[in-house]
């Protein structure tokens, strides 16, 4: 498969069509021994260290260089964002976790966390798992302009697993066009603020 259909794929649009129905969904609610186990992996400031390889994995790819794990980049006007593939640096549930502190990372910028969910579809002879954050902006106003701070726009977390495997995570940031919202904030400022431990 060649990359523009592998990028395709991974980043459809909401027009993009109807895709496998899922046979099951459900709320994500992570157990109280997931949650002791991420917070002790944070803790340990592994989340840090795995973010500085986001990070550099990231500025390697806005140079066209090919950094040490599968990170693509996506870019367009109203929709920016990036995915990276399982990997053995990730050992254990660092993956997942992972997914986990990205959320939390946008939640510490200000982000609302607006649903979270976890689909099931049959793909051939296996089962793929949808885990999914939809995060917005706070409702608040310019005070000068009267129209709603969209932030960075949407954010729409995802990390895809067959026959609980993890296989990718996605981040796709989606820009607000409608007058009512200010300019949205430069992609890049968000990536800093998502993967830099102190981007001030």
């Amino acid at each position: 498969m060649n990359i523009k259909k592998l990028i395709s794929q991974l980043f459809k649009t909401s027009n993009s069509g109807n895709y496998n129905v899922p046979v099951h969904s459900e709320l994500l609610k992570r157990s109280t021994k997931e949650k002791f186990n991420y917070a002790e992996w944070v803790q340990t400031g592994q989340d840090l260290s795995y973010l500085k390889l986001l990070q550099d994995n990231y500025r390697l790819r806005q140079k066209d260089v090919r950094g040490t794990i599968d990170f693509q980049l996506f870019q367009s006007g109203p929709s920016n964002g990036f995915y990276f593939g399982n990997h053995s640096v990730f050992k254990g549930d660092t993956f997942s976790f992972l997914f986990d502190k990205l959320k939390d990372r946008a939640e510490e910028m200000g982000y609302l966390l607006k649903n979270n969910h976890r689909q099931y579809r049959d793909v051939g002879e296996k089962v793929k798992c949808t885990d999914t954050y939809y995060l917005k902006p706070p409702l608040s106003y310019d005070e000068d302009m009267q129209n709603i701070d969209q932030m960075y726009g949407n954010v729409h977390l995802e990390m895809v697993s067959f026959d609980e495997r993890p296989e990718y995570v996605k981040c796709m940031v989606n820009i607000y066009s409608d007058r009512q919202y200010t300019k949205a904030k430069p992609f890049d400022e968000f990536m800093k603020r998502l993967l830099t431990e102190n981007p001030e």
